[in-house]
């Protein structure tokens, strides 16, 4: 995947957006097969301790931490500013929709206290595993590892650009 970024930009955007096509996918495949099980009772409990938002915070500055790319998407779209703007926008818009529709299934398919809670998740350290295996289902958890490597591969790739250009200025 690094060679891709020796390569250049224009390799980078290619992968990505294979990439990207196979994580929506994924995504896709997951909301999917997770919708049934969305009960509204589970969304409109209300937590007994405002510390779960803290949680958050290291998803929300990951998913939304794009900004050492900016100078690469400025050259690469040769100082177009309408295009840069709405590759900003875009940019972050799709990651708010796909947080949202993630934290929806999340919340509205797992109870927030209880047996096979996310406290109980939480408490156990095992994050991402134990909201997979809350769902009982091999499917569902295939198609969210697939959704979180390729989502880390291509944090890769634009991180890695963003770095490598900024070493090669």
């Amino acid at each position: 995947v690094g060679f891709c970024v020796y390569i250049g930009t224009r390799a980078v955007d290619h992968a990505n957006k294979a990439l990207m096509l196979i994580k929506f996918l994924a995504f896709f495949a997951f909301v999917v097969a997770i919708a049934p099980s969305i009960q509204q009772t589970l969304l409109d409990v209300e937590t007994r301790s405002f510390n779960f938002v803290w949680i958050t915070f290291p998803i929300l500055i990951t998913s939304f931490g794009f900004h050492h790319i900016i100078p690469t998407l400025r050259s690469y779209v040769n100082s177009d500013r309408a295009t840069l703007h709405k590759a900003i926008i875009f940019g972050s818009f799709i990651p708010l929709v796909i947080y949202l529709i993630w934290v929806l299934c999340t919340l509205g398919s797992i109870p927030i206290y209880g047996a096979e809670s996310l406290q109980s998740i939480i408490e156990s350290g095992n994050t991402s595993a134990g909201i997979v295996g809350s769902y009982h289902s091999t499917h569902i958890g295939s198609f969210v590892y697939l959704f979180e490597s390729v989502a880390i591969t291509t944090s890769f790739l634009g991180v890695t650009l963003g770095l490598f250009d900024f070493n090669r200025a």
